[in-house]
């Protein structure tokens, strides 16, 4: 007895080396990345769910080093000794690594957990708040589109804002369609009831509302899009102007919640080579790489909620705001870059 506990604190103290070592690692790591949601994770109660993975680590370990005849009276009752001591000195190192990081990372898990208090906060809050500044645009959308609308061409938008770009974009043409592919078709008309916009929103089948070369220009506001069908609704030598959100937008959000870079880029070239594989012509490619600096959490917030409102949820994004208000705090602001292009295309049938 006496050497299976010798054995079973070696054990336990050669893990807990090792899982000290891998802490001490991941610390430094957090600390730079301003992972705040790391320290929140240590904030809990021991619980010990590894007995699976543990029961498979000793049997492989076992079926290597055993020189039992495999599934023996020996070979069982030792594998199920060597299994009970593999779980105990896991689960007594595991408990160790909690309590020791707890110790160590003190005063930055009341720090994430205040964080995380005045974050939750904002549920509450709905006042207006405007201390954050955008950088200034490169190229107006509404503008671009004026010059290649005419007063009789069959317009059509297609846009995830229930209806506000459409409303707002003047002079309007003889026939206009809003195309919403995800809001509330009621809202939307409801939205647009004094206007002469006609809503509605794709098919059950997912295809734009409109026969074969209806409309003369599509104008898509920050909105998916499937490019075979606004090739089959433009007429010949119809425009779609595409107005889109590209991959390094909101680049410190991306890099927080998707660590791993996707393959490929959504940018004015993928874009532009996108439309011409299909036989448009490209007329004008346009870049916009911005920022928003915010001043306050506050502000972050009612920005969202008013621009992106998605990214209001903030208990969705919790470790986000949180990080946030940490450079607020520290620094005064937060800066969030943006990018965004627009291309305009020719439908060359």
């Amino acid at each position: 007895m006496e050497e299976l506990l010798f054995l079973l604190m070696n054990f336990v103290f050669v893990l807990l080396m090792f899982q000290i070592c891998f802490f001490e690692i991941n610390f430094n790591r957090v600390k730079k990345s301003d992972n705040l949601a790391w320290f929140l994770s240590l904030d809990k109660s021991f619980n010990y769910t590894r007995t699976g993975y543990m029961a498979f680590v000793c049997f492989i370990c076992y079926i290597f080093s055993s020189s039992d005849p495999f599934l023996s009276i020996n070979w069982i009752l030792y594998f199920v000794l060597f299994l009970a001591l593999g779980i105990v000195a896991d689960a007594i190192v595991q408990f160790l690594t909690l309590k020791y990081g707890q110790i160590r990372c003190k005063k930055q898990i009341e720090y994430a957990k205040s964080l995380k208090q005045e974050v939750l906060n904002l549920k509450t809050y709905n006042d207006v708040n405007d201390e954050y500044h955008v950088s200034m645009k490169e190229y107006e959308e509404t503008n671009i589109l004026r010059d290649y609308v005419t007063p009789h061409d069959h317009l059509a938008f297609l846009s995830i804002d229930q209806g506000e770009f459409a409303k707002n974009y003047a002079p309007l043409p003889n026939v206009v369609y809003d195309v919403e592919p995800y809001g509330d078709i009621e809202q939307i008309k409801e939205n647009l009831f004094e206007t002469p916009i006609k809503p509605t929103t794709l098919t059950q089948a997912q295809q734009m509302p409109f026969k074969d070369n209806k409309i003369d220009v599509i104008m898509n506001q920050f909105c998916n899009y499937e490019k075979n069908e606004l090739k089959r609704v433009l007429k010949p030598n119809g425009y779609v102007i595409l107005n889109q959100y590209g991959t390094g937008n909101y680049q410190e959000l991306v890099d927080m919640y998707m660590p791993f870079k996707m393959k490929g880029e959504w940018n004015v070239q993928s874009c532009s080579e996108s439309l011409e594989s299909i036989g448009f012509k490209i007329v004008q490619r346009l870049e916009d790489f911005g920022y928003i600096q915010f001043r306050s959490i506050e502000g972050m917030y009612s920005y969202f909620k008013r621009v992106s409102p998605d990214l209001s949820d903030v208990e969705k994004y919790v470790n986000f705001y949180m990080t946030a208000l940490k450079r607020i705090k520290e620094g005064s602001t937060f800066k969030l870059s943006t990018y965004k292009f627009l291309v305009v295309a020719r439908n060359e049938m």
